[in-house]
């Protein structure tokens, strides 16, 4: 084991057998100043939240409660006849109470009721000490304000009856109605309760905040012919003498915040696994569950809560746990504690479901029961750190069946879909890309925080420090969090703490501070770009900055990495904590020696982008064309996205550095690093379409894409699997746009056969058959969008009609779509000269012939035109007819500068990259390619052979088709088309 100090703050570890990656001998980190994390909780508010009264309010708050009494517990009577179709409900609720202040008045919360009578009464004895108390609406703030006769002292105790009415709301929240058509097609109205995250309020005066939990007695009065479920069990049901009605009346629940209180008053019925240690039941309407729908949610119901148990080692608190399909739900679920509400889809599977539905009523289930530890045992002490719910959530939902089902990808599906998504939104354009942290108040602002970065974000950074510290480490963490928490509120501290505990015991000199590592990433918005390059010398240079800009900020990285030398990717614990903006390490440090490649972020457990240099990115794509497989697959996917931040985005790297890493795919069987693939080459396509390179790029990707065509087929085989199937579509897509003959002929022949029989010949590849396709075939597509062919085929023909090489014939079409009277929508006109566009040099020049005729649509075109000029000629044209444009407001003074930019840039970048490029395909060198005209390929630069006497056209005329032997075809369609 080799020990190496680099600026005093790059703690590293060589040794890819150490078990635990926290040994102190090997940390050397220089631990960030509590100043500093003071500074990320200033400024993300968490020092005003951490001033208020009891750990809960503030003197310069106005929405939260004054909090100077706290509930002991509720007693809830409702009764409802929404069976009736009478939407109002009247309410009963004893709150009892205790002054933790001096006061002469309580402060509740409501909201959309009516409150009838305030009365106070002794607890023990139940005497009343006042019938009617006097009170106040605080509209804005939804305060319902109680005068008391005498000031309460600390610690007295009051009991508080309020009785109250309402109505059923209508937009999924609070105390809401919802309904279903039944087998005799009949309207049945049943009332539910979405209370997350200020909505109890409506059902009962309450103190509606996340930190504040009491027991709840609930008992409800509804029609004999519904039944009631919420939290607890059933106690029991008790007729209302003389009436059609019966009182269900449930157990108390322990402790508990009122936003986790659920209760249905419906005919719905269930199916049950009464006999398992903890009883689940599924409920849904009649017909759902008639029909087996709800049986699959009952199947993984009992796996999925066992397993949390067992991985936690955290009891599951309540005595069942209910999980109710509703028709109108505004969520994909609510985690209710003992009472799970979903919308159907989330919940319920047909005999047709596919597998997808199936593993989302997983996903939703695993999130949902994870919130009975994360959110429920432990609440989180506001809303500001909602991440404390819905992070761990969201991580759990994929961990928890992973463990489960470990060949489903579950985790794989996490570490690209969720961080990548995370990526996109976690960024400074966006408004709602604040820290993990972050003081809410008002209602509005609290819902605002059910976003992207209290789920998706959070739970790929708690990820991030599950693998760097290990799967172990951490849930032993979160044990004592959940344990040392159960029943109280919690702040990001408390969990910080409980991780440390749990580090100190296993590796008591480990000087890790954990609070100021894990504090870089909730008070702070953002995440990191580290870029790493190699000097001359052999120094690993790593550099931090928060992408894609920011204001200095520097996060706490657990840095892991795979290297030639140790090309171990399951190793995901961290293997160096990056905690300065730069560092320099040696790289036989981590016994690396001349050109060896190094990939950082294993697997992409790390929540942060990576940069290469380029010879760091020629030592990888050496790697990879020697043997891919040697670098997991996640990390093919991400490389290869990180290659076009580079070149993309960034514009660091070179389009050859994107060439040299491509070509290793001659040897990739993936599909999902061809899906991942097609990007790069999409980009690489753009900026060299018309030049005269682009002919050597076409046969680049040919090349690419013929070894592995050739392995599996042009055709699918009885049987194969879905991954080959998908590979196939992937490559030969691409090999046909590169205009491999083989492969156009084979789908020029499913398309003549289609034609023949759309029933039983499966569907082409239109776009493909379509380049090399004759005058007749042509023609009969383009009749059947002339006489309303209906979708999706007729999709399938407009958006690929465009595709053909045959420069007559897209006159042709170019001219029926100017044609504004016939049956093609505008949408449809739009579609096909957009493909004209982007499919060829040929189809280019024909759509921008169109234009020329049509200047005014050019700003409904000028992304396309934007990414596909290249060239000077096409350039000073395209001026041309902005200048037109421009002079007659068909576009915008903006939007034609946006426009004149992009091609700009596309011309400078042919005159930084065309050189290397064609040095890179092993042509001599060329001077410039911006005087030369835009060549069109081999392929492209004839009409295909066919029997059938060619369209011929006039050059330059708009109406100058001259029709041959086609004529009667031709006026036929013209005909059609009119």
């Amino acid at each position: 084991m080799e020990k190496i100090k680099a600026l005093l703050i790059f703690a590293f570890l060589i040794n890819s057998s150490l078990q635990n990656p926290l040994q102190s001998d090997d940390i050397l980190a220089e631990n960030k100043s509590r100043a500093e994390v003071k500074n990320w909780k200033i400024n993300s508010g968490y020092y005003d939240e951490k001033s208020i009264k009891n750990g809960l309010n503030d003197d310069s708050t106005t929405y939260r409660l004054p909090n100077d009494t706290l509930p002991i517990r509720y007693d809830i009577y409702l009764k409802t006849d929404v069976d009736k179709s009478n939407f109002e409900f009247d309410g009963r609720v004893r709150i009892d109470v205790r002054a933790v202040e001096q006061t002469n008045t309580i402060t509740l919360q409501y909201r959309d009721i009516t409150i009838s009578k305030v009365s106070l009464m002794n607890i023990s004895t139940e005497e009343v000490l006042a019938d009617e108390l006097n009170f106040d609406y605080v509209l804005v703030y939804e305060f319902l304000k109680i005068e008391l006769p005498s000031t309460l002292q600390v610690d007295d105790e009051v009991r508080l009856e309020i009785t109250y009415n309402g109505t059923l709301k209508t937009n999924n929240a609070g105390f809401y109605r919802a309904y279903y058509t039944d087998v005799n097609e009949t309207t049945v109205y049943y009332a539910v309760t979405q209370f997350e995250s200020t909505d109890a309020r409506h059902a009962f005066p309450c103190y509606d905040e996340p930190a504040i939990r009491a027991p709840i007695a609930l008992q409800i009065q509804h029609d004999k012919t519904y039944s009631a479920y919420s939290n607890m069990p059933l106690f029991e049901t008790i007729p209302v003498n003389g009436t059609e009605y019966v009182i269900s009346k449930f157990d108390e629940t322990p402790p508990v915040q009122t936003y986790l209180l659920a209760f249905l008053i419906s005919p719905f019925e269930f199916v049950a696994n009464n006999d398992s240690e903890i009883p689940q039941r599924i409920l849904a309407k009649p017909t759902s569950i008639d029909n087996g729908d709800a049986d699959f949610a009952l199947s993984i119901a009992d796996p999925i809560i066992k397993t949390l148990v067992n991985h936690f080692g955290v009891n599951y608190t309540l005595p069942k746990l209910d999980h109710a399909a509703i028709t109108q739900f505004a969520a994909g679920a609510m985690e209710n504690w003992g009472f799970v509400t979903y919308a159907e889809r989330y919940l319920l599977a047909t005999s047709t479901s596919s597998a997808t539905a199936r593993k989302n009523i997983i996903a939703t289930m695993a999130h949902e029961d994870a919130h009975m530890f994360f959110g429920n045992l432990v609440a989180p002490h506001w809303w500001s750190d909602l991440w404390l719910n819905e992070g761990f959530a969201t991580l759990y939902e994929y961990y928890i069946p992973h463990l489960l089902y470990p060949n489903d990808g579950w985790m794989e599906s996490f570490r690209t879909g969720e961080i990548n998504y995370s990526f996109g939104y976690d960024v400074l354009s966006r408004a709602a890309a604040v820290p993990m942290h972050n003081y809410v108040e008002t209602p509005s602002a609290i819902d605002a925080r059910f976003n992207s970065i209290s789920y998706t974000k959070s739970g790929v950074v708690l990820n991030m420090f599950r693998e760097a510290l290990s799967d172990s480490t951490f849930t032993k963490g979160l044990t004592k969090y959940l344990n040392k928490m159960s029943f109280k509120a919690a702040t990001p501290q408390d969990l910080f703490a409980s991780i440390q505990d749990v580090l100190n015991e296993e590796l008591p000199e480990n000087n890790v501070n954990f609070d100021s590592i894990m504090s870089s990433w909730v008070y702070q918005a953002g995440y990191p770009l580290v870029s790493i390059s190699r000097t001359q010398d052999g120094v690993l240079v790593l550099t931090q900055r928060r992408y894609p800009e920011g204001s200095n900020e520097v996060y706490s990285i657990p840095l892991s990495f795979a290297t030639k030398a140790q090309p171990n990717f399951d190793k995901k614990t961290v293997s160096a904590w990056m905690l300065d903006q730069k560092v320099e390490v040696p790289q036989e440090s981590y016994g690396m020696s001349g050109d060896d490649w190094i990939v950082l972020n294993v697997q992409q457990t790390g929540y942060y982008r990576v940069t290469y240099s380029s010879d760091l990115w020629k030592s990888l794509a050496k790697g990879l064309l020697e043997n891919h497989n040697q670098f997991h697959l996640v990390n093919r996917r991400v490389l290869l996205s990180e290659l076009m931040l580079g070149y993309s985005t960034l514009k660091e790297l070179m389009a050859t550095d994107v060439l040299e890493v491509l070509s290793y795919l001659v040897n990739e069987n993936e599909y999902l690093l061809w899906t991942d693939a097609r990007s790069a080459l999409s980009s690489l396509n753009a900026t060299l379409f018309g030049t005269e390179l682009y002919p050597e790029y076409l046969d680049f990707v040919k090349s690419i894409t013929k070894k592995q065509l050739e392995l599996i087929g042009l055709e699918a085989i009885q049987d194969e699997s879905a991954s080959i199937t998908n590979l196939r579509n992937q490559i030969k897509t691409l090999n046909c746009y590169a205009l491999d003959e083989e492969c156009l002929d084979h789908e020029l022949q499913k398309l003549t056969a289609y034609k023949e029989d759309t029933q039983e010949n499966p569907v082409p590849d239109f776009c493909s058959g379509f380049r090399n396709v004759n005058p007749t075939i042509y023609v009969y597509y383009l009749n059947e969008i002339a006489g309303n062919l209906q979708l999706p085929l007729r999709s399938r023909i407009v958006s690929s009609i465009g595709c053909s090489l045959d420069e007559n014939l897209l006159r042709l079409t170019a001219l029926i779509v100017e044609d504004s009277k016939n049956v093609i929508t505008d949408t449809e006109r739009t579609t096909i000269i957009n493909n004209m566009l982007i499919s060829s040099t040929v189809g280019f020049k024909v759509a921008f012939e169109y234009l020329e005729r049509n200047v005014d649509q050019i700003s409904t075109f000028r992304t396309n035109l934007g990414s596909y000029i290249n060239t000077d000629d096409y350039s000073e044209k395209l001026d041309a007819m902005v200048v037109e444009a421009l002079a007659e407001s068909y576009i915008t003074e903006i939007n034609a500068e946006a426009l004149r930019n992009s091609i700009m840039l596309n011309l400078e970048w042919q005159d930084k990259q065309f050189n290397e490029i064609n040095e890179w395909f092993g042509n001599p060198a060329i001077t410039t390619t911006s005087e030369s005209s835009p060549p069109t390929t081999t392929s492209e630069s004839s009409s295909p052979t066919t029997t059938e006497p060619s369209i011929t056209t006039t050059p330059g005329s708009a109406n100058g088709i001259v029709l041959s032997s086609l004529v009667i075809v031709v006026c036929t369609l013209v005909k059609l088309f009119n």
